[in-house]
């Protein structure tokens, strides 16, 4: 008689071993993961790399060339060890289906890669901005080059606002509940735009105003302005605001729409030579003459002056003295500003040592009675208004 043997039954594996395979198996495909990522992130930082290399050696022939790796080059290694690291998690599940918290990774590096394209692209519009600037500051024009200068700046800032916008737009709609929202926001956008645009009415005057300064080239980089009682040169201009740097070195911001909507003073508009003027107050007795010709020797001896003016005029002779107003010239409003208390100074100096009777004084007329000397009287009336009056004599 035959006895079959019947099988033991398996054990089936309890909580305990299937929690244990399954933190196997994730890590296992975390380490298969990283593997992959790490070797894509190091083969796109070597591209990146040898991208950088060409562009050094191209560069020495094109200028564009060397701004641009000069301008991108931390965010092409960026760009690059992403990229790299996106394309390995593709690689790594090519042929059966990620996990959940793999394909979060892969939109996760998917976004980088987007934000990393759009600073390669705003790099390459600085290049750009650059590139032109330098070439035309080359060609020895100062006020073309104010000019291009500014609007290559405006322009710039307009562009890399889009490029930026673009790029975290394009870097949201990676994720697919942030589609939904995208999709939202645009049906609602009328709406949007409405209640923006009554919020923000200021900023965007000053964009619009930022826009119409540099199209209009009412005022440029570099430019000289005196606008209500600053005077200065015109150290930025922005979508938003002009800033201004003044005498001591303060920088004065004012918004752009305050060259638009109010009066101001360009003093380099159409060149940087300038006039001064210097005042001066002195005796009827003053040798005009005399002063003109020293006038001429100060300025001939002035590092300032450019030898374009150098007048002396009188101007006025009322209340006890005569005006006497100088005009002068110089290269730019620095030049003409040094020039000006240069002659004021050496004038004075001229004056105390050589005709000291020049110089201002106040005169007291004193009226005696017939007979009484005046001298007499003067002295006798020291105690009153006279004795105000420091060195009174008779006339």
């Amino acid at each position: 008689m035959l006895h079959v043997a019947t099988p033991t039954p398996t054990p089936s594996p309890g909580p305990v071993e299937e929690a244990a395979e399954v933190v196997v198996q994730a890590g296992l495909s975390l380490l298969y993961v990283a593997w992959r990522v790490g070797a894509g992130a190091l083969l796109g930082l070597a591209a990146a790399a040898a991208l950088a290399l060409v562009l050094s050696v191209l560069g020495r022939r094109r200028a564009l060339l060397a701004e641009f790796r000069k301008y991108s080059r931390s965010t092409l290694y960026l760009g690059g060890a992403l990229t790299g690291a996106w394309l390995g998690l593709q690689y790594a599940y090519l042929d059966h289906l990620a996990p959940d918290w793999v394909a979060l990774v892969s939109r996760l590096l998917l976004a980088g890669v987007v934000l990393a394209g759009a600073g390669v692209v705003v790099a390459l519009v600085k290049a750009v901005e650059a590139s032109i600037v330098t070439a035309v500051e080359d060609d020895g024009d100062l006020r073309r080059a104010n000019r291009i200068k500014t609007q290559a700046q405006v322009l710039r800032r307009v562009i890399q606002v889009v490029i930026v916008v673009c790029g975290l737009a394009g870097a949201a709609m990676v994720f697919p509940s942030a589609r939904l929202a995208m999709g939202s926001l645009l049906a609602s956008a009328g709406l949007v735009s409405v209640i923006a645009g009554l919020a923000a009415q200021s900023t965007l005057g000053n964009v619009f105003a930022g826009l119409q300064l540099a199209a209009t080239d009412a005022i440029r980089v570099g430019d000289v302005v005196k606008a209500d009682l600053d005077q200065g040169t015109v150290e930025e201009i922005t979508l938003t605001y002009v800033v201004v740097r003044i005498w001591d070195d303060r920088r004065v911001i004012y918004p752009s729409s305050h060259f638009t909507t109010n009066p101001f003073s360009n003093l380099s508009r159409r060149g940087t030579q300038l006039t001064g003027t210097v005042s001066m107050q002195l005796d009827f007795r003053v040798p005009v003459e005399r002063l003109r010709a020293e006038l001429e020797r100060v300025v001939a001896q002035a590092p300032g002056w450019d030898g374009r003016e150098a007048s002396l005029q009188v101007t006025d002779a009322v209340a006890g003295v005569v005006t006497v107003r100088i005009v002068l010239s110089g290269r730019d409003t620095s030049s003409v500003f040094d020039l000006q208390c240069y002659v004021r100074e050496h004038l004075l100096t001229w004056l105390q040592m050589e005709v000291p009777e020049a110089l201002p004084r106040t005169r007291v007329v004193v009226e005696a009675d017939p007979g009484v000397d005046a001298r007499a009287a003067l002295e006798a009336a020291s105690g009153g208004a006279a004795a105000g009056l420091p060195g009174a004599r008779p006339l």
